[in-house]
């Protein structure tokens, strides 16, 4: 973790070989603690205390995680593998599971102004537009090339 004002690092996570490469990171707000929810080719969740970076719990998925994003005012958010997973921040299983026909998700995103549409991208092309309301996807658009994000 970087202060991007010192130019200073305040605290450093140790991987093992076992946890192999991360692919997200985000931050995520809940009783006036911030915390930053990591994940990656392990397939672990992994949250850490945004200050000292001290972990304080690991959630352990059958895939890789791919992206992670954090919904701007409910305690969820959504992990990206080869289905969208919405999760409850208290909740060590995902409350929603999305899929629309896609190989593997490479991105996901919550998007910051409508905040209840979640987006996805894989590697066929498509781009997903999801309802979390509904718990259901609501537009597919196929690329003619690969998203750039992929």
């Amino acid at each position: 973790m970087w202060d991007t004002r010192s130019h200073k690092n305040l605290w450093t996570v140790q991987t093992t070989q076992e946890q192999r490469m991360a692919r997200g990171c985000a931050f995520m707000t809940q009783a006036d603690e911030q915390q930053v929810i990591a994940v990656g080719d392990d397939g672990n969740i992994r949250f850490y205390n945004a200050t000292t970076g001290r972990a304080s719990r690991t959630i352990a998925t059958p895939n890789a995680i791919n992206a992670i994003s954090t919904h701007i005012k409910k305690p969820c958010y959504a992990t990206a593998s080869s289905s969208v997973c919405i999760w409850d921040l208290n909740r060590n299983d995902p409350t929603t599971t999305l899929q629309w026909g896609v190989d593997t998700i490479n991105v996901v995103q919550f998007n910051p102004t409508e905040s209840s549409i979640l987006a996805s991208a894989g590697t066929d092309r498509n781009i997903v537009l999801y309802d979390i309301r509904t718990n259901k996807p609501t537009t597919k658009v196929v690329l003619k090339v690969i998203s750039s994000r992929s």
